[in-house]
């Protein structure tokens, strides 16, 4: 039984296709959550404290496995850099994820709604609806609408065994993914440790947007061509080690990929949580730059989510695979 892959080679797809080859659970740093919250409720200490690249990378991880549950409301925005008012991608979807008691693996869901929006005409062409959920042992997905924006009749439902990452894709990744991600199957914090022996501690004090940061810089090579990346990351220690900036460039000084935390807000747990994300940074640092991509968060909820809600049903008149049972059936 063949089962269709995430929508990148579908016709909005295309669009982000011509274009984008983005570079690029538990934590064991949970140990380390004492030492961040100390960090986090006194400055004079954080000011003290004198940086290494095992305690940025365990930092790293130990804020980000303070998020276990979590849920955000965003809109994704993909256009050409040089053409601000030609069409664009825009994709309004809602990201969550849970750290459940009943299972080691993280609960995710991701529900999408794709259109092309001319900002000239203000025309909106509706694309693909998707919804993809993990609830620890199946991956859950449905197709509502085509690629053309025409509901599904019947609808396309499938459950599949385990995790399959590629229905949470890389060019509709989620703002969390994006932030705490080096990309969707690897922390930064532990990209960080495994290539600790490259990297240093550049700058302990480095301002960005009136923020203190520590900078990193560290040049590795892949380990797949030998090809050789160079890696730039502002890190904000009192905001709980948020990943402020990112850059990622060729040995020879080429920026490939930048990524750009703004608009930081304090939640109710004392997290801080970007409200805005961009790629490239505004301004760039990446010369003519090809792209745009922006996420614009509307909410963010770390209130506790019920492990039902990875869960979903398939509503009526879905054709549903379940390549679990072996089965087909059409929902009533």
């Amino acid at each position: 039984m063949k089962f269709p892959d995430d929508c990148f080679n579908c016709g909005v797809g295309r669009i982000a296709r011509q274009d984008v080859r983005e570079h690029f659970m538990t934590s064991k740093a949970a140990v380390f959550v004492v030492v961040l919250n100390l960090l986090l409720t006194a400055p004079t200490i954080a000011d003290a404290t004198s940086y290494s690249v095992d305690t940025i990378a365990e930092g790293l991880l130990a804020a980000e496995a303070q998020f276990t549950d979590l849920r955000l409301d965003y809109v994704f925005t993909h256009r050409a850099w040089n053409k601000p008012k030609g069409p664009r991608l825009v994709v309004k979807a809602v990201y969550a994820q849970k750290m459940s008691k009943n299972t080691p693996k993280r609960l995710r869901y991701l529900g999408r709604k794709h259109s092309i929006v001319d900002p000239n005409t203000k025309k909106v062409t509706p694309g693909q609806e998707t919804l993809a959920s993990f609830d620890g042992q199946a991956t859950i997905i449905l197709y509502r609408k085509d690629e053309s924006g025409k509901q599904m009749n019947p609808m396309k439902g499938y459950i599949l065994a385990g995790y399959k990452h590629n229905h949470f894709p890389t060019v509709y990744m989620d703002p969390h993914t994006k932030i705490w991600y080096y990309h969707k199957k690897l922390l930064l914090g532990d990209f960080l440790k495994k290539f600790r022996q490259v990297f240093r501690i550049e700058s302990e004090s480095e301002s960005l947007d009136g923020i203190s940061t520590v900078k990193l810089v560290g040049t590795w090579a892949d380990p797949y061509n030998g090809v050789k990346f160079t890696m730039k990351l502002w890190v904000a220690t009192e905001r709980n080690f948020l990943p402020l900036k990112r850059q990622i460039m060729r040995a020879d000084g080429e920026m490939l990929t930048e990524t750009a935390l703004y608009d930081l807000v304090q939640l109710p747990n004392g997290m801080w949580y970007p409200k805005t994300i961009r790629s490239p940074a505004d301004p760039p640092g990446i010369q003519k730059p090809r792209l745009a991509h922006i996420y614009n968060i509307s909410k963010i909820s770390t209130d506790a989510i019920q492990d039902e809600f990875f869960k979903p049903e398939f509503p009526p008149n879905t054709r549903v695979l379940d390549d679990i049972l072996k089965v087909s059936y059409t929902t009533y």
